[in-house]
């Protein structure tokens, strides 16, 4: 029973890359214009990462249970950064909100298998809610037998689990209203957090959520550590080809067009009929806004006319030309 239960583990973490994979084929196969199918191709870097992920669990098959740890000195924005980044194809189009409180940012940790921990654990935060919500991510120090641990803290919105299953949650085979979940991600977790010396716990409640709290062993931070920039929005994930690099100035823009927002969100309704400038310009927009400044788009006048009567958006941008024998974008302005 217990080397099955490890074999189904494994093919737990080996199904997330390849139903990445699965996602952009799709996407592939859906679309019948060249230029739409070569921008795909063009932009299949998640791809890339989700082969190699599968490729590097396949090396580790072996060892992948083993109770072996090999500390490194790690960083909470980065196994952030990563398990979001795998998740992109999934889950962009969620109105998701993210939030820090990172008062602990180093971890003397096995970093491939505390990125399976936070993978698992932001896979099942995205999940739980239906479709839009915030995601919390906090750390502060604790001491234990003189031990130094960090307490990371990866709370959710919008969702609830009963106590009489968070007694059993992390029992492999135990899930939660996951159609296609195998209930072993949280055995998964506590697995592992356990061979770090540490310990994962559950809280939930109607009005505040759910968050998971667990103990990892405490890095020092050295001088010159990296910097990190995290996503304060889900619409955010994902952007790796902007129309404009991301550079100091870039940062300097959004951080000030976030400021003016003050974090109001707005709908923008995008009318033009090319499809490939519509696509760049809506990641550009998610990207300098963080996601603040919502665009929804159409491509011919009846189209637009009957999106912004549905959207009622506080901005319109339109294409002059739509293509349109009888109507031009002045008239639907008009209108």
């Amino acid at each position: 029973m217990q080397q099955n239960e490890e074999f189904a583990m494994i093919v737990h973490d080996i199904r997330k890359p390849l139903a990445a994979i699965e996602l952009f084929l799709r996407a592939i196969g859906s679309t019948e214009s060249v230029e739409k199918k070569m921008h795909l191709l063009k932009s299949s870097s998640q791809i890339q990462r989700s082969v190699q992920k599968a490729n590097t669990l396949l090396d580790n098959l072996l060892g992948s249970s083993s109770e072996i740890i090999t500390r490194e000195l790690c960083y909470i924005e980065q196994f952030i950064s990563t398990a979001l980044k795998d998740l992109q194809d999934q889950f962009a189009e969620k109105n998701i909100r993210f939030t820090y409180d990172l008062k602990v940012r180093t971890l003397m940790v096995d970093r491939q298998k505390i990125e399976r921990v936070f993978s698992n654990l932001i896979t099942n935060a995205i999940e739980a809610m239906p479709s839009e919500g915030e995601i919390s991510f906090s750390t502060s120090y604790i001491e234990i037998d003189s031990l130094d641990f960090v307490k990371i803290t990866i709370a959710n919105s919008e969702s609830y689990i009963p106590p009489e299953l968070r007694e059993q949650i992390f029992k492999p085979f135990v899930t939660l209203n996951k159609n296609h979940g195998t209930g072993l991600g949280l055995a998964i977790c506590e697995k592992l957090i356990r061979f770090h010396g540490g310990q994962i716990s559950c809280s939930s409640s109607l009005n505040l959520g759910t968050q998971f709290s667990f103990l990892l062993p405490a890095g020092t931070e050295a001088e010159g550590a990296p910097g990190f920039t995290l996503p304060t929005h889900s619409t955010c994930l994902g952007i790796e080809e902007p129309c404009i690099s991301a550079s100091k100035d870039d940062m300097a823009t959004q951080q000030e067009i976030v400021a003016l927002l003050d974090n109001k969100p707005l709908t923008m309704a995008i009318i033009d009929d090319d499809e490939i400038y519509t696509d760049m310009l809506c990641k550009q927009i998610k990207k300098l806004t963080c996601g603040l400044i919502y665009p929804v788009v159409a491509s011919t006048f009846l189209e637009g006319f009957r999106l912004v009567l549905k959207e009622l958006p506080q901005i319109i941008l339109i294409d002059l030309d739509l293509k349109d024998p009888i109507f031009n974008g002045i008239d639907l302005i008009k209108s």
